[in-house]
């Protein structure tokens, strides 16, 4: 079943609502949020290969650490596109590249049946 833009941007919405414990918060997604989506959609079914990048380090944080919800939100992405066949890449910095390689042998070891995942850093 397909859901038409309007639909779509009031599900997001409530989606964000809900996450965020913030009425109000994603009504965005009415206006520029679903085109965005839509168009991100498509390219994606038309792609061959994705490289998604994520796992920014942050030296300013206390202590220095890599952001917490951009790699395995980046993780999860990519093992969902794999299984869809397409040939996916997970692009890190140095930095948070152990990290994130870690978790994604964890997964492999778990769910040996799933598509490999490829994770590299720039000096590779």
């Amino acid at each position: 079943m397909s859901l038409s833009r309007e639909q779509l941007a009031k599900k997001l919405s409530l989606i964000q609502q809900n996450r965020m414990n913030r009425p109000g918060l994603g009504d965005e997604f009415s206006n520029t949020g679903v085109d965005q989506l839509c168009k991100f959609r498509e390219m994606v079914a038309r792609a061959q290969k994705i490289c998604i990048v994520t796992g920014f380090y942050i030296k300013s944080a206390v202590p220095p650490a890599p952001e917490t919800d951009g790699p395995s939100s980046s993780i999860n992405l990519s093992y969902n596109l794999l299984l869809q066949r397409k040939n996916v890449h997970l692009l890190t910095d140095t930095c948070c590249f152990g990290v994130i390689n870690a978790t994604v042998q964890q997964v492999q070891s778990a769910h040996p049946e799933l598509p490999v995942l490829s994770v590299m850093h720039p000096g590779m």
